[in-house]
């Protein structure tokens, strides 16, 4: 059960079981290779982004100097320098480039589970339950996933480099170092990494406390300082949340444990996007998750010395979870990729129970025949949920319909279908998302864009990104709540010949409190009826309160009803 770092070159057999687990990989996940860009990351990150494309050295040198798109990952951006140079960002050979960089790292996840003792079966199947796990697909076959499957490479080539190293700061230690800082350069969440290490080599390789703290504190020393970077960014951006008042994150994190731990065991409804708990309250759901972390701890802790594997893995799945743990609330607060290092616990715990039952071969066949099913079933739902990300529309309408309460998600799929010209279901999402969430100003912004868009200011994504049409839509959402304010949106509107618009924000701007003034609301009425429209004059007049309704509002409301009725 022990490690062996002195292990021989692979074998035929061994050969054969990498060309399985590759061609398994590409069969399970293959849909996504027919994708699109999209318009959910890909943009910013990848075929927009001012950095990415000649002069390439220049461009790459620079975004190490270059906090771009709230976060420090220049690694992640400068492998676009690549897809760039080889196919100029077409989408074929971009996903062919994730599919590529996942294969590898499933491959070295493999070959660390032979280094640790695993037997080449076991190993063979533990890596194939982690790496056909549906919650994988959205860094596989998302574009902007890289940073995801190119992390997964770095640490799984780290943690066999750490392996095979006999001593501290020999050449494959050193190797270790160098590659967890490209990990951490290329995505956040591996600085877990250094806090994995001393379990790793007290409990598989056999080694003293003492040596597994020396051989972490140089990859400790850098996630320290890369953490407080990424941690200034976070809230210079504003990336972290405050929870509501009598919210607790200690309340947060447990359900966000309970949501992977659940995803882990049984992946369905999986999503980019889903409901976001502002509340932080504590409930049924924080209680079990408290319950479920210290079972899980206990399980660990028992099974340190005799099953070694098992207690890693779940040292690794509650490690790796703890940068998106949501003890700093994050925007948000679950999300299916982070699940993709964590998630090397299942391997881990194959190893360690199937190395339990050696000498119990019907229960160790059992076990091993379980995983593999359990791998087949999660490569069909993979393929399955691969064919969601083939566009944006597949995406959102995917998203909404697997997490119908994820309001950031109809907000979503309302701006893909404005893009797409198809403006009754833009906003039909867009009220779908505000009525999960009145408050939320970018939804309500988004509508007013798409109906900008609508009456007049041009067609598709282009149109949607002319800086007096989002001057417009960003005076609307800025001044949303305010009465006043909202109504000198209306006139800008108005002003610049949007009028359907400009109604829409003027009777708004009547719900608020404190409410526009009745004098104010029956001068605009007869705007209106002077423009030749009286059902909106009628519309306005509703809106006076009653102890404002004198003779101006009767003589408005007749003249109005008179010429609303007349023929045309």
């Amino acid at each position: 059960m022990t490690g062996n770092p002195n292990r021989p070159a692979p074998s035929a057999r061994e050969l054969l079981c990498h060309s399985v687990l590759c061609s398994l990989v590409v069969l399970a996940f293959a849909p996504g290779l027919g994708g699109e860009l999209l318009h959910w990351d890909d943009d910013r990150l990848a075929f927009e982004n001012p950095l990415v494309g000649p002069p390439y050295v220049a461009n790459t040198v620079r975004m190490f100097g270059t906090i771009q798109n709230e976060a420090y990952q220049p690694l992640h951006v400068a492998s676009y320098q690549l897809d760039r140079a080889l196919w100029g960002l077409r989408p074929f050979g971009s996903h062919l480039f994730n599919l590529a960089l996942y294969a590898l790292g499933v491959c070295l996840l493999f070959r660390l589970l032979l280094r640790l003792g695993a037997e080449r079966w076991t190993a063979l199947l533990g890596t194939l339950l982690f790496a056909l796990h549906p919650a994988h697909v959205e860094s596989v076959v998302w574009v902007s996933g890289r940073k995801d499957v190119l992390s997964l490479v770095f640490v799984a080539a780290a943690l066999l480099l750490h392996v095979r190293s006999e001593r501290p700061f020999d050449r494959r230690h050193i190797g270790a170092i160098v590659l967890f800082a490209c990990a951490a350069l290329t995505k956040t969440t591996t600085l877990f990494l250094p806090l994995f290490l001393p379990f790793l080599e007290r409990w598989a390789l056999r080694r003293s406390w003492r040596t597994g703290l020396v051989r972490a504190a140089p990859m400790a020393a850098v996630a320290v300082a890369l953490g407080a970077l990424v941690t200034w960014i976070w809230h210079a951006e504003g990336l972290t949340r405050t929870l509501a008042s009598g919210g607790s994150r200690f309340a947060l994190a447990p359900k966000v444990l309970l949501h992977y731990a659940a995803t882990l065991v049984w992946p369905s409804g999986f999503s980019p996007l889903y409901p976001i708990d502002r509340a932080g309250a504590f409930d049924a759901r924080s209680a079990a998750g408290l319950v479920l972390l210290a079972a899980l701890l206990g399980l660990a802790w028992k099974a340190r010395r005799d099953l070694p594997g098992v207690a890693l893995g779940v040292a690794i799945f509650l490690l790796g979870l703890l940068p998106v743990s949501n003890l700093v609330p994050m925007t948000f607060q679950v999300n299916d990729r982070y699940l993709l290092l964590p998630s090397i616990g299942l391997a881990l715990a194959v190893w360690g129970y199937a190395g339990a039952l050696e000498d119990r071969i019907l229960l160790r066949r059992a076990l091993l025949g379980v995983t593999a099913l359990a791998a087949l079933a999660c490569g069909v739902v993979s393929f399955r949920y691969a064919g969601a990300w083939q566009s944006d529309r597949a995406l959102w309408e995917h998203a909404t319909a697997a997490q119908p309460d994820a309001y950031y998600a109809w907000m979503k799929r309302g701006e893909t279908e404005r893009d797409a010209g198809r403006f009754v279901e833009a906003e039909r999402s867009y009220d779908r998302a505000i009525a999960l969430d009145p408050g939320l100003v970018p939804a309500r912004g988004g509508r007013m864009l798409s109906c900008l868009v609508r009456t007049g200011a041009g067609e598709g994504r282009a149109a949607a990104r002319d800086p007096r049409t989002l001057a417009l839509a960003g005076g609307y959402a800025a001044a949303w709540g305010d009465a006043r304010a909202t109504l000198d949106a209306a006139s800008r509107l108005f002003g610049a010949g949007f009028d359907d618009c400009a109604f829409d924000a003027l009777l708004e701007a009547t719900t608020f409190r404190p409410p526009l003034a009745d004098d104010l609301i029956l001068a605009v009425a007869g705007d209106w009826l002077l423009h030749g429209r009286p059902e909106r004059t009628l519309a306005l007049l509703d809106r006076v309160s009653e102890g404002g309704r004198d003779a101006r509002w009767g003589e408005l409301l007749g003249r109005a009803t008179r010429e609303a009725a007349a023929p045309r």
